[in-house]
């Protein structure tokens, strides 16, 4: 696992140098974010079924929990329970599953307390935490890429439920209702049309994989009055082989947001 950071950020070339800071297996997953409290920012990656903290400067490691079922491929951060530190979530792809992790007191204490958010969408290719509804507080977003299940070719946002620690599972909402076929990936969040509402975007990458032959898109979901409830689906021009990540950002600078995506495996980027 590894971390790159600017040599000097003045250089518009930005050489960046590489810092090793665990190695031995397999990650898929890493987030970045000051677990400790201490001004630094540290890691948490997960690896066969270990999900460890790594502490900056020196990258000591605390083992924060150890579940064979706990292949994640991607992951978050953020205040889930609202106590003021953060907590830790983890998506493994198929089976779907969601885990959050409870930091405690002391982050470097030992085991955090794992909780399932979700365990019904199958398929998670990407989490990214965003306020769909606008209420000022985190919700996570995921898709259910495979087309099978509850919720086949589907992506949701999760709601926070009021008491994190108690509840069963976190509140599911569908935006994107089984119109989401060919292998969806990662996701995005952002007003595009103006209207004051987070819209979301999403991405399929299709290839061989994808035996239903409807991915390679990039697309957009507008959201309605009611986020709760699916959204409206905008597919981008064109065909996309190897679309994964679709992203919102203002590339040029004139206050409207455009939309950054990638077409993996060595096949572009646009914008």
């Amino acid at each position: 696992m590894i971390f790159a950071s600017a040599v000097d950020a003045a250089q518009p070339k930005g050489d960046w140098k590489k810092h090793v800071i665990w190695e031995g297996q397999r990650n898929n997953v890493a987030v970045a974010e000051d677990f400790t409290g201490d001004g630094k920012v540290d890691v948490i990656s997960s690896s066969s079924g270990k999900t460890r903290l790594f502490v900056a400067p020196d990258w000591r490691q605390t083992i924060i929990g150890d579940n064979k079922d706990h292949t994640f491929i991607h992951g978050e951060t953020f205040d889930v329970d609202g106590d003021g530190d953060f907590d830790f979530i983890g998506a493994r792809y198929n089976p779907g599953l969601i885990v959050w992790f409870e930091q405690p007191k002391a982050a470097t204490a030992g085991p955090w307390k794992a909780r399932i958010a979700e365990d019904e969408i199958i398929g998670i290719h990407g989490v990214l935490k965003a306020d769909v509804n606008g209420d000022g507080k985190l919700d996570l977003l995921a898709n259910s890429g495979q087309p099978k299940g509850k919720f086949p070719n589907s992506a949701a946002w999760l709601e926070v439920p009021k008491n994190p620690r108690n509840a069963k599972r976190w509140t599911r909402h569908i935006f994107a209702k089984e119109d989401a076929p060919g292998l969806s990936h990662y996701l995005g969040a952002g007003d595009l049309n103006g209207d004051g509402r987070l819209d979301i975007t999403l991405a399929a990458k299709g290839g061989a994989a994808d035996k239903s032959g409807m991915g390679e898109w990039f697309a957009w979901w507008e959201a309605g009055k009611d986020p709760t409830q699916p959204f409206k689906k905008h597919k981008l021009p064109g065909k996309h082989p190897g679309a994964t990540n679709i992203m919102p950002a203002d590339v040029n600078g004139d206050g409207k947001l455009d939309i950054v995506a990638s077409r993996g495996h060595g096949v572009g980027l646009i914008w």
